[in-house]
């Protein structure tokens, strides 16, 4: 069993000096050996994870660990993020690709034919450069994604509905439990 998460779908590979000490962000290092490590053992205990945005990241990459033959086919079943209208989450990833080193590992075609090259870690912009066939499996309404980054930003005095909403969602939960 692997317990590793670095936020960047193991596409990170960089050294970040916070003033005191080194961060070390080896996402795509650990990734590769992961891959070799797996690659003789199958996949036949695989479970699911919340790795969805790793798929769409590796799935090219992927095919070069393997014989030129073999088919190959990628799935991403669960956890990923979507860029919305709002762009909620863009400040965000921009900070993660640039303090783990992520650009250098995202799809060449994508980040070359962009302005904004951290567009390429949202799976709906990786995916038109995707040349592996490709499947996407995931639930209509995404419960996480929908209440805490897509909810509607309507301002109300000094609080958001939204923020009440989630307020009392949590009352409902408390009571629910």
């Amino acid at each position: 069993m692997l317990r590793y998460c670095d936020g960047a779908s193991f596409a990170g590979d960089a050294v970040f000096n916070n003033g005191t000490s080194l961060l070390y962000f080896r996402g795509q290092k650990i990734w590769e050996v992961i891959i070799l490590d797996l690659l003789p053992k199958g996949l036949g205990q695989a479970r699911c994870s919340a790795g969805g945005l790793a798929s769409f990241l590796h799935c090219n990459n992927f095919t070069k660990y393997l014989p030129s033959n073999a088919g190959v086919k990628c799935l991403s079943d669960a956890g990923f993020f979507l860029d919305d209208l709002n762009h909620t989450m863009l400040s965000f990833v921009k900070d993660l690709v640039t303090l783990q080193g992520v650009e250098k590992n995202l799809e060449e075609n994508g980040t070359r034919n962009s302005v904004y090259p951290e567009l390429c870690f949202f799976p709906q912009y990786a995916l038109k450069f995707i040349t592996t066939p490709f499947f996407i499996l995931n639930s209509a309404y995404d419960v996480y994604q929908s209440l805490s980054i897509n909810g509607p930003r309507i301002v109300h005095g000094s609080i958001t509905y939204w923020f009440r909403l989630q307020l009392i969602r949590a009352d409902i939960g408390t009571v629910a439990n």
